[in-house]
């Protein structure tokens, strides 16, 4: 079976338990995903050069590694172990001078398991098993006494004592065997000199313990410690209680000690309320009012201080003594005997990215709405303050805070308390952000497609009988008449034109004209705005017209006013999260579509125009909106009854026929600059400096040769 779901790096080939191919000094393992436990113990094996026998139908299931990092082969063989150990599972070895290793049942263990000879290097080296019993030789204390100790923290079945060799065997896992060895090694003292006395904790934590006395009693630790003079004060294995190691005496005297201390330095966690300075500020003198390292107890008492903020509230969550709760009593007591007059401070905050003015309003609103103000008194329903505390900082105090804006400085100058000050700054540091460009550039397409046609016929038919002269014509303006015979002449009409003449008996005029256009408007008007701000951009042209005002005696002509045609963009762009642009918009293209019928009247105008609000990607050309008008009529003009004839008919008709398309589009492309030295809107505008000759003032570097 292969490893589908995870990653090995340098690449391994799957290798049975029995495969003893130890790789290269130094090499990582990538382990990704779900990994299967029988090949992690696989993968294990092949690392430790350690023969693992399991049964594939009693270890099952997978493993779930998370985390990038590459793997060392100590981390890969102690990934394993503690996936068995997950699993119910656990390593041992049967046989003291075999290799080989089996996976049992965690419960099964300390029964499979062979006892050996280990050490803290060896219980540390790979292929060391999960579960094992060692065998640790004393050479200075007597073998009961370090059991009896042990014992407190350990099974009675995980320690035993080989007397007649002075021996202590200990059952357990590799982690704990690790710390068990070491504490042996240090119990190991001579007998005859000192003792082992165990002191049991109710309060104090081993190691604060061991500490107070190791500084209480500089040279408590003296001496070696193998041999009669040997000194030690150890954390228990159970976590609550400390191993003296000393004479009779002298371990008598650090046992009551240890229990006076553990009996009146009980930690006691009290909610104080700060008033007006705020808990940030209150904390911080608070923990260093409290540092004296002169005396032992002081520091002892120090270290088991604990001061935590609770932002939501703006309260002093403090565990200590008493002896340190009257300390911070004393402290806010003091801060609270202020008064309100002395505390109110002045503070200059600059405003670097927005105006001034608006942050200001922006600010003054919050106020008069109750932000920023102090605290009210603490209730009743706070348990753990004192009432000497709830007392202190429960005394009303002016809320007021004042603002004056300093235009040219572009700062707000605020007088108040230190602590809603701290706020004020705190929310003016949130809204004073730089916010990013963006890049508008608009596209306003007008597309015009036109097409007409026109054909007619006009005929006329002179008869003279006798002196009587009578004409039979079909005229349609197609060409002018001849004065003097009155018949159509030749070139009159536009387009395609034919003529028959025969001035004494028929003539005839055959017109075709097809006229086809096409055209097409670009207005690309582009502009820098800022994020959430308004930008307009307007091209337009003024026709001006008169106005007259006319009375009984005399009219008088004035200057009535202008009418504007041409482009009107107004965008506002706001950026939203994943590149995207919500984009308000309004967009107007106007046009004058012929002079004026009167001076005293605005000529025609014809206007397109748009606007909404969209959501558009960064740095795309989006169309957001378009017009299309179209316009097809066919007209027909005929001499009556004889225009009706099939195919004769044509002879006395003239037709039209015109088609046309007005296409109007907008298209918006929004890029957002986000670069903080302006790189990106400084490549934006090289197209433009170039295109207008305009130096961008950046040195210009020429080579030069360096002989």
């Amino acid at each position: 079976m292969g490893f589908p779901t995870w990653l090995l790096s340098p690449a391994l080939t799957l290798v049975s338990s029995a495969v003893t191919t130890q790789p290269s000094a130094g090499e990582l393992y990538s382990l990704t995903g779900s990994v299967e436990l029988p090949r992690l113990i696989d993968l294990a094996s092949t690392v430790a050069d350690v023969p693992i026998l399991y049964d594939e139908g009693v270890v099952r299931g997978e493993v779930v590694v998370r985390g990038g990092r590459a793997l060392s082969a100590e981390s890969v063989w102690s990934l394993a172990q503690q996936a068995l150990a997950q699993q119910g599972f656990t390593t041992v070895r049967r046989a003291r001078d075999s290799r080989s290793l089996s996976v049992v049942r965690t419960n099964e263990a300390p029964e499979a398991s062979a006892i050996l000879d280990a050490s803290r290097v060896a219980i540390n080296e790979l292929g060391f098993p999960g579960y094992a019993k060692v065998a640790l030789t004393l050479e200075h204390a007597d073998a009961e006494i370090v059991a009896e100790t042990l014992r407190i923290s350990l099974d009675q079945r995980q320690v035993q004592v080989l007397a007649d060799v002075d021996e202590i065997v200990v059952a357990a896992n590799r982690q704990s065997l690790l710390r068990i060895v070491e504490l042996v090694e240090r119990l190991d003292v001579s007998a005859a000199s000192n003792v082992i006395v165990r002191v049991p904790l109710r309060s104090l934590p081993p190691e604060v313990a061991s500490e107070f006395i190791r500084s209480a009693f500089p040279t408590f630790t003296g001496g070696s410690s193998k041999g009669g003079g040997g000194r030690a004060i150890l954390a228990g294995v159970d976590g609550a209680s400390v191993l003296v190691l000393a004479s009779r005496e002298r371990a008598d005297a650090v046992r009551q000690l240890l229990e006076e201390l553990d009996s009146g330095v009980l930690p006691v966690t009290r909610v104080y309320r700060p008033g007006p300075y705020g808990a940030e500020r209150v904390a911080s003198v608070v923990q260093s009012l409290l540092v004296d390292a002169a005396a032992p107890a002081t520091a002892f008492i120090d270290r088991s201080t604990r001061v935590k903020v609770n932002e939501l509230t703006d309260t002093l969550h403090v565990t200590a003594t008493p002896q340190v709760h009257a300390e911070v009593e004393r402290l806010l007591a003091d801060l609270t005997d202020v008064p309100p007059e002395a505390r109110r401070a002045v503070r200059s905050i600059v405003v670097s990215n927005r105006s001034v003015e608006q942050v200001a309003e922006i600010i003054n609103r919050l106020v008069s709405r109750g932000f920023a103000k102090a605290t009210p008194a603490a209730s009743d329903d706070v348990a753990a303050s004192p009432p000497t505390a709830s007392s202190l900082t429960g005394r009303s105090l002016d809320d007021e805070i004042e603002l004056t804006v300093d235009s040219e400085g572009n700062r707000i100058l605020a007088i108040g308390d230190p602590r809603q000050l701290d706020r004020i700054e705190a929310l003016i540091e949130e809204i004073d952000k730089r916010q990013p460009q963006v890049m508008l550039e608009v596209f306003l397409v007008s597309l015009n497609e036109g097409e007409s046609q026109d054909l007619g016929v006009e005929l006329q038919y002179l008869v003279s009988d006798a002196g009587t002269l009578v004409g039979l014509t079909s005229l349609f303006g197609l060409s002018p008449v001849t004065p003097l015979d009155g018949g159509p002449r030749l070139g009159g009409g536009a387009g395609g034109t034919a003529v028959v003449l025969d001035p004494g008996d028929f003539s005839a005029v055959i017109t075709a004209i097809e006229q086809v256009s096409r055209g097409r408007s670009l207005s690309r008007p582009r502009v820098l705005v800022n994020n959430n701000e308004q930008a307009t951009l307007d091209s337009v042209v003024e026709e001006p017209f008169l106005s007259t005002n006319a009375s009984d005696t005399v009219a008088t002509t004035s200057f009535g006013g202008s009418s504007q045609a041409g482009t009107q963009v107004t965008v506002t762009p706001q950026i939203a999260a994943g590149d995207h642009i919500i984009l308000e918009y309004s967009v107007s293209l106007s046009s004058f579509t012929g002079d004026s019928a009167d001076p005293a009247l605005p000529p025609p105008r014809q206007q397109t125009g748009l606007s909404s609000r969209a959501t558009i990607p960064d740095g795309h050309c989006i169309v957001v909106g378009g017009i299309e008008i179209t316009s097809d009529a066919n007209a027909e003009s005929r001499v009556p009854l004889l225009g009706e004839i099939p195919l004769i008919g044509e002879l006395f008709k003239d037709r039209s026929r015109s088609a046309s398309r007005s296409r109007f589009f907008a298209l918006i492309r929004a890029e957002v600059l986000r670069d903080t030295s302006f790189r990106d809107l400084k490549h934006l505008s090289r197209d433009a400096l170039d295109a207008a000759e305009v130096d961008d003032g950046f040195p210009k570097v020429h080579p030069r040769i360096i002989r």
